[in-house]
């Protein structure tokens, strides 16, 4: 639950291995410049390293590089669906902003991938991001170089406002320089920063979730408690805010 940055990254199938890392470099480059915690190497893979299971397991990785690794098998994953025609709707992940669903499949592991892609580890409070590109090297024909990932930046605001907007403008920079590179991009800013371009408007629109979030949290740790259970044991990021009780409070007031 909370305000995710999800993004898109493409080049056609005629783009070769060349080009795509390249672009990768350059944007990887602009990442480099930015104030972010850490921006890992660019990470090759193919589809021997895809098929050894992930290590990442929701904010905890042993290397930032990890999280290219689990954001590729999930691209990989619905290339292979997106080429199989295999329509169903309970997959919303797989359509490729192509108004269409794929199901979600495993891809074989004799399926030749390539995969390129590098890691940002915003700042704390933000989910880690994942840029970069996988194509299916099918010999019949090649599908397209794809990348999808969202990033939760909302609870970078539990350090403070400015540290928001640092974590959430960088990764639109990011963004901004893979477009001015010539990659197709889209993207869907649950925050509202993206299209507007207002840093008030981004730190207005995650208080808001913030407030909607800890009424919740609230609410279900008194459910908790009432029913007889540790309310100890329910935890969240939102609980670490420093104004979660005032958040909590304004949360059972709609005039706020």
């Amino acid at each position: 639950m909370g305000l995710h940055l999800c993004y898109e990254l493409s080049l056609p199938a005629e783009a070769s291995h060349a080009d795509a890392r390249a672009a990768l470099e350059q944007v990887r480059a602009r990442a480099l410049e930015l104030p972010f915690d850490e921006v890992s190497a660019l990470v090759v893979q193919d589809e021997r390293a895809l098929a050894v299971p992930p290590t990442l397991r929701g904010l905890r990785f042993d290397r930032i590089e990890d999280v290219v690794h689990v954001s590729a098998r999930l691209v990989r994953d619905a290339l292979y669906g997106e080429m199989l025609r295999d329509i169903a709707p309970h997959d919303s992940h797989a359509d490729g902003g192509q108004g269409r669903t794929y199901a979600s499949v495993t891809t074989p592991n004799d399926v030749p991938v390539a995969s390129i892609g590098f890691a940002i580890d915003p700042g704390r409070g933000s989910e880690p991001a994942s840029f970069g590109l996988v194509r299916l090297d099918s010999p019949s024909r090649n599908s397209r170089w794809w990348w999808h990932w969202c990033c939760k930046t909302q609870y970078a605001s539990v350090v403070s406002n400015e540290h928001l907007i640092r974590c959430h403008t960088g990764l639109v920079s990011v963004l901004d320089a893979a477009a001015a590179l010539g990659l197709g991009i889209e993207v869907r800013d649950e925050a509202g920063y993206w299209s507007t371009r207002n840093e008030a408007q981004l730190v207005a629109n995650v208080a808001e979730m913030n407030r909607m979030v800890a009424g919740f949290a609230g609410a279900f740790t008194d459910e908790v408690r009432e029913a007889g259970a540790d309310s100890r044991t329910v935890g969240g990021a939102i609980f670490t805010h420093p104004d979660f009780e005032r958040l909590e409070t304004d949360s059972a007031d709609p005039t706020g």
